[in-house]
């Protein structure tokens, strides 16, 4: 008999298995309830269903609702001149309508999770201050005291070279100038490997008299896409 049991114990892989098995009884209900532990945590915690039914994270889509394309993002807000959609890559272009057409079916393929708030109080992760911009009112909006919404768009492509191993090893080298070509990347040995888009639209803003300065609480909506 007791050789049967060595020889079943030495077949056995796993660890958490062997101890609920074979350890005494006080190992068993502890590795037990650990595992009960953990699967409640991840149930609850983890479970995208759940936080997608009850996170009331639909509420950060409200400012895209009915806008379903690109055509319809330049009529519904005002963008700056060198961050407006006709600065804009063609796959920038296609993401934005990607993720507009996304946001306004919610089928079955995309979640809205809720993650947590996080307090802006240093220059590292201050999103609004890229709004400082000069905007171009729509037409029939230009009067004093008529509402206009705010928006800026800009998309980039992250370059990367070697790989992690080879980084460690020898170093990253030293990084290229901010306005090198896509051609002089290439040879250079750096390769495409992740594209963004960066839009951020504001809540309505009251158009101040010509010449005066206003000051108003507005809140703002960032919808970042990135594509691998």
């Amino acid at each position: 008999m007791r050789r049967r049991t060595l020889s079943s114990l030495l077949q056995d892989t796993s660890i958490g298995y062997i101890v609920a098995k074979y350890g005494p009884p006080a190992v068993k209900f502890l590795v037990s309830a650990m595992c009960v532990c953990l699967v409640t945590v991840d149930v609850t915690t983890n479970n995208w269903e759940l936080n997608y039914v009850i996170g009331n994270g639909n509420t950060l889509l409200g400012p895209l609702m009915n806008v379903g394309s690109s055509e319809a993002l330049e009529k519904t807000f005002s963008f700056p001149i060198e961050r407006s959609i006709g600065s804009t890559s063609t796959v920038g272009r296609f993401m934005l309508n990607y993720t507009l057409k996304k946001i306004n079916v919610r089928d079955n393929s995309m979640y809205v999770l809720t993650g947590d708030t996080f307090l802006i109080d240093n220059p590292l992760n201050d999103l609004c201050s890229t709004l400082k911009k000069t905007y171009q009112l729509p037409t029939n909006q230009t009067n004093v005291g008529s509402t206009v919404k705010l928006a800026t768009m800009k998309d980039s492509i992250q370059y990367i070279r070697g790989t992690a191993i080879t980084n460690l090893l020898y170093g990253v080298g030293t990084p290229p100038p901010e306005s090198t070509k896509h051609d002089e990347l290439i040879s250079m040995g750096f390769t495409p490997a992740r594209t963004d888009l960066d839009l951020r639209v504001t809540t309505g803003v009251v158009v101040p008299p010509v010449g005066t300065t206003s000051y108003t609480n507005v809140t703002m909506y960032r919808f970042y896409p990135r594509a691998f």
